[in-house]
């Protein structure tokens, strides 16, 4: 087997375009379904209510998109050797610069999600840390050990590391789903009906005012997930188109 050179781009960037069904699955599962997934929209559906539900829908169409995009993404890249969407734009348009562009839209874009990430680990870590030192103290720790870590362990092991990682990840995500399902109507008296009616939010149904919202909200995130950055790359380190729409089709599992 030839050695891996993880100097080399191709192969830290995109595992050497060697992962199979099952690793693209959970690759792909991790990066969609992180603390924005645990955190963020919990935490707008408790506080307001039901237009956060857009989560739902929005990711049975977005899956739908990668099964009629992604592949033929995945073919060009193979063939012309492309690692980022930038790629593929500077060969298809003949601009340098709209690639520039694009690659700048995709690191903004990420700012927040990754900014996301690292305030979902120093949460962890302010609980794990309480008690040896002040609270001011632990969260200005906890941030600054959660940005090492992330780049740190980003920077050195590439691709194949963070797909090792989300192997572990989505097994811990599973777990605590399933665990949900099973617990809370074991735990609450009247199960996930009295758990619904003792949530005050704003509001149960999306009101009139808010419908274009949501419905902007489902498709355009829809039609935005497969174009971040992350998502792209975990499409193209597949080993081939069928793997790849395979475990796109599994995909919509994590909509549970």
């Amino acid at each position: 087997m030839a050695q891996r050179n993880l100097n080399d781009t191709h192969e830290w960037s995109l595992a050497g375009r060697k992962l199979g069904t099952t690793l693209v699955f959970f690759l792909l599962g991790a990066d969609i379904y992180t603390a924005y997934t645990f955190v963020a929209i919990p935490s707008g559906v408790f506080a307001k209510g039901s237009l956060y539900f857009f989560a739902i829908p929005y990711v049975a169409l977005a899956f739908g998109v990668a099964l009629v995009t992604m592949p033929r993404l995945w073919a060009l890249s193979k063939e012309k050797g492309y690692i980022t969407a930038s790629d593929f734009i500077k060969d298809k348009f003949g601009s340098k610069t709209l690639a520039v562009l694009i690659a700048i839209t995709g690191i903004v874009s990420l700012l927040p999600y990754i900014a996301l990430q690292i305030v979902g680990m120093q949460s962890v870590l302010i609980v794990m840390l309480s008690g040896i030192t002040n609270s001011h103290t632990v969260q200005e720790i906890s941030l600054l050990v959660a940005f090492v870590i992330l780049a740190a362990f980003t920077y050195t092991s590439g691709l194949r590391g963070a797909t090792l990682t989300a192997v572990l990840k989505d097994i811990l995500i599973w777990i605590t789903v399933i665990a949900v399902i099973i617990v809370v109507p074991l735990s609450i008296g009247g199960g996930f009906g009295t758990a619904f009616r003792d949530v005050k939010p704003s509001y149960v149904t999306v009101p009139n005012s808010l419908v274009t919202g949501y419905a902007t909200l489902v498709l355009g995130s829809a039609f935005a997930l497969y174009l971040y950055p992350h998502a792209i790359n975990g499409v193209l380190s597949s080993e081939s188109v069928h793997k790849l729409r395979r475990s796109t089709a599994l995909l919509p599992l994590y909509g549970i």
